[in-house]
């Protein structure tokens, strides 16, 4: 048993003691997966959170998980930071250099890891700016500008069926509390 493995183990019994029956013991996943993990149970059986993903992402936008982001026993895997760097979506370096194969991931194939969702009461365009940065920079073109009820100024709207989470949109995004985050998916899904 790893050193990961045992503090996991330990907090995820103190969690367990405490977990309300309302809750049914299952917490949200809060951080964003790299692409390929699957699934949360697949991923945190398989990955040994060596970081070797982490140091090789081209992007940078690859830490180490907190104790909330995916629970105790997710500590110290990878997830994806977008205030640091976003995902491509063509890049499978991660998968590539994974040494427990926690990634099942094939060169060029597209996974569906996140959907970005835009807050209204956060973005700079509610408030009479003009800001484009999200839809400029979405790889996808996932992201689109609609006006508001006057006509006025442009909002951005989220295709779901485009997106891929990929968090570009998230990382250029000029607003002091981001107004488009990338909501996680458990499980992944491939799209190409």
């Amino acid at each position: 048993m790893n050193r990961r493995e045992f503090i996991a183990g330990a907090g995820a019994a103190i969690v367990a003691r405490g977990a309300s029956a309302a809750e049914g013991g299952a917490k949200p996943l809060r951080a964003v997966m790299p692409p390929g993990a699957l699934s949360l149970s697949r991923f945190s059986r398989s990955c040994t959170a060596c970081g070797l993903c982490i140091s090789s992402c081209p992007e940078k936008a690859l830490a180490h998980a907190g104790l909330l982001d995916y629970g105790l026993g997710g500590w110290m895997l990878p997830k994806l930071d977008f205030a640091k760097g976003a995902c491509d979506p063509s890049c499978s370096r991660c998968a590539e250099v994974c040494p427990a194969k926690a990634l099942a991931r094939r060169t060029g194939e597209v996974v569906k890891i996140g959907l970005a969702e835009w807050s209204r009461e956060d973005c700079r365009t509610t408030k009479g700016d003009t800001c484009t940065l999200c839809s400029e920079r979405c790889p996808t073109d996932a992201i689109s500008l609609v006006a508001d009820e006057e006509g006025q100024v442009a909002h951005p709207k989220v295709d779901a069926a485009k997106c891929v989470g990929c968090g570009r949109c998230e990382n250029y995004c000029p607003a002091e509390r981001k107004a488009i985050r990338v909501r996680p998916l458990d499980p992944q899904l491939a799209v190409g």
